[in-house]
């Protein structure tokens, strides 16, 4: 015996006191969800770059000189501060 929750009843219920032409129109809104539903089943944009370098020789060098600016930039940064720091005392 299948046993129906609160909320399982009550929508049997308010479906069962639609008109025809009301019916038609839930048909129609579920049958809008499910194909909007089908249509994000899409992969992540990002997933389609992922691995877009593994082969590619120059993006090991690349990266070390992103890394290679960061440091300098930090230095920089760390260089501003103790003179700020000096200036302060």
């Amino acid at each position: 015996m299948i046993t129906l929750t609160q909320n399982e009843e009550k929508i049997i219920t308010k479906i069962r006191q639609l008109s025809p032409d009301e019916i038609q129109k839930l048909e129609e809104f579920i049958d809008q969800l499910s194909q909007s539903s089908d249509s994000t089943e899409k992969p992540h944009p990002w997933l389609e770059l992922a691995g877009m370098f593994k082969d590619d020789p120059f993006f090991d060098e690349f990266v070390e000189a992103m890394a290679e600016e960061r440091r300098r930039l930090a230095i920089e940064e760390m260089a501003a501060y103790e003179e700020e720091e000096i200036a302060a005392a």
